[in-house]
């Protein structure tokens, strides 16, 4: 209640275009993601004959990546039942570009068209969160700086972002959880790249070649199924 009004008691509410449940489960956001996106699949899959793979890749980029992009930092760390529909939309899309058959295994084509899959999508989203406020190029603080050892010795977990330790679901999704996580497991070679460009480049390619099961990472005690 405000003053004398009554506020109605919603199951969700539409904030900067990011639709917040009142559990924080996300699934209306990743609902209204997948609407977005899945007439725009399916209108793909209809002109790619008449498309160069080149242009069929340019609209991913241009009409489906963006809306899978946006403010996934905030929840693109939900239980995997939750983002299960839009990756299986990613994978769909990807099989359409790539003119392949619809139980085929994705993994080497995000490699070959060079996608990022939706949770290392998300990996490579908070790392360069956390890459903008450790190189003083982020207005946005969440105190990743304060992270690492403040002696002066030269040992070996010298660079090794610290971790919090909390029991709750909600810390496990909060980038406090996953950006250190995440930038730990980032090679050295990647993190002492001297610009933005060069940090998301060499992260991309790395990401792609590796083996990484990201929502591990994210709930230790759950694992991704395959």
């Amino acid at each position: 209640m405000v003053g004398t009004k009554t506020l109605p008691l919603v199951d969700s509410i539409k904030y900067l275009g990011v639709y917040i449940d009142h559990q924080f489960t996300w699934k209306s956001h990743i609902n209204s993601v997948c609407k977005k996106i899945a007439p725009i699949i399916g209108i793909l899959s209809k002109i790619r004959y008449l498309l160069t793979f080149s242009i069929l890749r340019q609209l991913y980029f241009a009409l489906i990546h963006p809306h899978i992009l946006y403010c996934i930092e905030a929840w693109g760390s939900t239980y995997e039942i939750h983002a299960k529909p839009l990756i299986t939309l990613q994978k769909r899309a990807v099989r359409v570009i790539t003119f392949s058959p619809p139980q085929c295994h994705t993994e080497d084509l995000f490699k070959f068209i060079k996608i990022l899959p939706f949770h290392k999508l998300y990996f490579s989203t908070v790392c360069l969160l956390v890459y903008n406020e450790l190189s003083n190029m982020s207005s946005v603080k969440f105190g990743f700086q304060d992270c690492f050892s403040s002696h002066c010795y030269n040992t070996r977990n010298r660079n090794i972002m610290s971790q919090s330790h909390h029991r709750t679901n909600y810390f496990c999704q909060s980038v406090l959880n996953t950006g250190p996580k995440f930038y730990n497991l980032v090679p050295n070679k990647i993190k002492n790249s001297f610009s933005v460009f060069s940090f998301k480049s060499k992260l991309k390619h790395w990401l792609l070649n590796e083996n990484l099961d990201v929502y591990s990472y994210i709930y230790p005690h759950r694992k991704l199924s395959s």
